[in-house]
């Protein structure tokens, strides 16, 4: 076995079957582009990611909150 196939069975084993991610956006970042005030990069990037997942419509953020 390789180390990198023995790494990726190691890390297998320990994975959960249900994965929820955890975004976090509450730092906020020197040049005042917070993610909850909307319309920066991070804000614009995962707003597309979730409507790719979930589809259109709504308030974004408030959306967002809703499914946790």
């Amino acid at each position: 076995m390789t180390i990198v196939a023995d790494i990726e069975t190691v890390r297998a084993s320990y994975r959960p079957q249900n994965i929820s991610p955890l975004f976090i956006g509450e730092s906020a970042p020197s040049s005042g582009e917070f993610f909850y005030y909307g319309g920066n990069q991070l804000w614009r990037e995962m707003k597309r990611a979730f409507e790719a997942s979930f589809g259109p419509g709504g308030d974004f953020l408030e959306r967002f909150k809703a499914y946790g």
